[in-house]
């Protein structure tokens, strides 16, 4: 009988260390974003800009390019992927040429502490 109560006292120990480590993970799970965007405890999904221009002057001119990298990573465990301008300058097609007008954006998506992507968006005009 004495074995009975004893394990009526373990099971709520145990769920009582199990909500601790859920809730460690829970507020931990957001700290691995690489830049500063909000985050968001059960959801992200935000973006930031960062511009800068080549100093060209007038109207844009010239062939637009567009392009995408990203990086994602899944329960802080494994991540993959390249979020780099270089990467995203390649995904548009730039093969060196002089730009202008550069354009590079970020943008952040988080579920809970599940999945998290990180995107650099580039968009410019190649020189003529």
């Amino acid at each position: 009988m004495s074995s009975c109560k004893a394990r009526g006292k373990e099971l709520p120990m145990r769920i009582a260390k199990l909500l601790t480590v859920l809730a460690v993970f829970i507020v931990l799970g957001g700290c691995q974003t690489m830049m500063g965007p909000p985050l968001g405890l059960v959801y992200s999904g935000v973006e930031s800009n960062k511009q800068f221009d080549t100093a060209s002057d007038g109207p844009p001119s010239g062939r637009l390019i567009v392009g995408e990298s990203c990086t994602a990573g899944v329960l802080g465990i494994a991540a993959w992927g390249d979020a780099g301008l270089d990467a995203a300058l390649m995904a548009a097609g730039h093969k060196g040429e002089p730009l202008k007008n550069v354009a590079v954006d970020h943008s952040f998506f988080n579920v809970f502490f599940f999945y998290y992507e990180y995107c650099t968006q580039v968009t410019a005009y190649v020189a003529q």
